[in-house]
């Protein structure tokens, strides 16, 4: 076997794997979501952290998948499903089944999880990255930022726009939680440190 059939034969299984894996969640999320929690989404969001129906399932001779996994199974389901109402037209952005799940925080906001997930496979943001940002969006949009501002890589929107005004941005957000409070929780203001000093780099 040449070196050139070895590498397309590596690349064609972790393909396959690859598109398994992302069936395989979206078809038990489907199912876990619609028949464990009745297709309620506000049922799921009141039981989906017990693990009453799931650790069940999970011990079940037979079912050799985590709780955890299965619970990524219909946070992936119902995101998917919020992107593809709000862009039908807009192919899946290619993201890890993990780095999906990453998204989580942006369970409702389909116009913020478009944007994310657009920019996380992009710039094939790591995860741990991807789950910071979904985070923050909610209290970060929510005192009067910007969303992009949080998109380490990417280009300002405007042409008056700048990294440092976006950093500084950034910045004196943070010096408005701090001056106010408890508001945000002390791990969404490290997140959002760890952001500034990955946009000061981009300088």
């Amino acid at each position: 076997m040449s070196r050139g059939d070895f590498k397309r034969a590596v690349r064609f299984i972790r393909k396959r794997l690859h598109l398994h894996r992302k069936q395989f969640t979206l078809e038990v999320g489907r199912h876990l979501f619609e028949n464990i929690y009745r297709s309620n989404r506000a049922y799921y969001r009141r039981t989906g952290a017990k693990e009453t129906s799931i650790a069940k399932i999970v011990a079940s001779p037979g079912v050799k998948v985590s709780a955890t996994t299965l619970r990524m199974c219909v946070h992936v389901y119902l995101l998917v499903t919020d992107h593809q109402a709000r862009e039908p037209d807009l192919p899946i952005p290619e993201l890890p089944i993990w780095s999906w799940d990453g998204l989580w925080d942006l369970e409702g906001d389909p116009e913020s999880l478009v944007i994310v997930a657009a920019w996380a496979a992009r710039r094939r943001i790591p995860m741990n990255l991807i789950k910071a940002v979904a985070e923050i969006v909610f209290p970060y949009v929510e005192s009067g930022g910007r969303l992009e501002d949080l998109l380490v890589g990417e280009k300002a929107t405007s042409r008056v726009d700048t990294p440092y005004k976006r950093a500084k941005r950034l910045s004196g957000m943070v010096i408005k939680w701090l001056s106010e409070g408890p508001r945000p929780s002390k791990q969404a203001r490290r997140q959002i440190l760890e952001l500034i000093e990955q946009i000061e780099r981009e300088l």
